[in-house]
């Protein structure tokens, strides 16, 4: 989850009973975006030819 969301568990946005994979259940909800949780190093730019099959695979996982 690092990885794909360049958190860390211990950043100091996760406070309480808050932690990166509630905050990545939290956020991947039916209406919500993966570009907001997603590193968007990893997605490039919507004006990358591939944007779209980078989207989807990360979505995937």
């Amino acid at each position: 989850m690092e990885t794909f969301t360049r958190r860390r568990p211990t950043d100091e946005m996760f406070v309480g009973e808050m932690n990166l994979k509630q905050w990545i259940a939290n956020s991947l909800l039916p209406d919500a975006a993966i570009l907001e949780v997603v590193d968007a190093d990893l997605l490039g730019t919507e004006e990358d030819g591939d944007f779209v099959s980078r989207r989807d695979c990360l979505s995937s996982l």
